[in-house]
């Protein structure tokens, strides 16, 4: 199959959304963990922790042995485990054994992530095709938290699984479309245009970047419902973030490297800052959407540039899955960390706070690195 062809890309962009179409949804998902299964504010966060290790463990192992799979196979059967394991999360509750399935169902997910994404990598326009995965996730990601609450009480947490379930068969069907690269199609050796110094700085830069990200993301519905708003009005907000994510995304497609990568990139990263520090005296709804949409905004303004910066590091595409990797082990760390910060009296504010200084020290630390690939 020609990956360059509408069916194949668009088929690996429904398979790309399919892997993480729960964490999207995470907010909306941790209040529905609370509100229909009686878990604690800690609970639903190690419950986000325990999905995001699944994710980050297998896009560790995507990144790892990238060179050995067939990806057509590993795709099929991650759809198979993803699928089984949202099937299971219908009729199992208990504490223990939901975050297993979680774990389970997110190990599927994240082989999804790591390869669909090495598979637009070796597409001709990888950016358009990059940009219009961020366009659709988000869209699914702003409809998803819109209809959450009219979902729970429709169908309750029953139905919302089921949704997932059916969603991850729908990427069995497009199987036929997708391109195979079995492990005789890929290059073996990869040659680095920056020193081993500068990628260690890298990676360990996007782990502290997606542990902030996942920090701030897991508990954003519970920072809306503490200012005073109702549930529909807290999805509404996050559902237009969303759509601001996607104009963040569109930004990036008229740029491209028209002033460099440098500046947006850092302006995405310190100007999300600043819509994590809104959060923090979050005490009116106006101040909450402001906040979000700042945040979601100048996150997904950011994504674009990390994996163009992340291209230009090799040609085979090992940088992107283990910055893929990094992305998802933050996203695992982060919710844990903020599970403990926030305690038994929801102090939201600090998670909040830690996450602003990671902003300012991730971008402080790229510096040197988009300095050395810019020359």
């Amino acid at each position: 199959m020609n990956e360059n062809n509408w069916n194949s890309i668009l088929s690996i962009i429904l398979v790309a959304i399919i892997g993480p179409c729960v964490f999207i949804l995470q907010p909306g998902i941790v209040q529905v963990l609370i509100e229909a299964l009686q878990y604690s504010d800690i609970q639903a966060g190690q419950i986000a922790s325990v999905e995001n290790a699944g994710l980050a463990i297998a896009t560790v192992a995507v990144a790892i042995f990238i060179n050995k799979l067939d990806w057509l196979q590993s795709v099929r059967w991650a759809l198979i485990l993803a699928a089984l394991g949202n099937m299971c999360s219908i009729f199992f509750h208990e504490f223990i054994i939901f975050a297993g399935l979680r774990f389970i169902t997110a190990l599927g997910g994240g082989c999804m992530i790591a390869i669909t994404f090495a598979m637009l990598s070796k597409t001709v326009k990888t950016d358009r095709n990059m940009g219009l995965l961020i366009t659709l996730l988000l869209t699914y990601g702003g409809l998803g938290l819109l209809v959450m609450p009219s979902a729970m009480d429709f169908m309750g947490i029953e139905g919302i699984f089921l949704f997932f379930t059916l969603f991850n068969c729908s990427g069995l069907v497009v199987l036929k479309w997708l391109p195979s690269f079995a492990p005789s199609d890929k290059q073996q050796l990869t040659i680095y245009s920056i020193s081993p110094p500068h990628r260690v700085i890298t990676m360990c830069a996007l782990l502290g970047y997606n542990i902030a990200i996942g920090m701030v993301w897991v508990y954003l519905f519970l920072v809306g419902l503490q200012s005073g708003m109702e549930e529909q009005a807290v999805a509404n907000a996050l559902t237009v973030s969303q759509f601001a994510g996607i104009a963040g995304a569109l930004v990036v497609t008229v740029l491209q490297t028209a002033i460099g990568r440098a500046i947006p990139l850092l302006f995405g990263i310190w100007g999300g800052a600043f819509g994590v520090f809104l959060l923090i005296e979050n005490t009116v709804p106006l101040i909450f959407w402001l906040g979000v949409c700042t945040f979601n905004g100048l996150w997904n303004l950011s994504v674009p540039y990390i994996f163009a910066m992340l291209s230009k590091i090799d040609e085979n595409g090992r940088s992107i899955t283990q910055g893929t990797a990094m992305q998802f082990i933050g996203f695992a760390v982060g919710p844990f960390i903020a599970s403990i910060v926030v305690g038994s009296q929801s102090d939201y504010a600090t998670v909040n706070t830690i996450a602003i200084v990671l902003f300012a020290l991730v971008g402080v630390a790229l510096i040197p690195v988009l300095k050395k690939l810019n020359h």
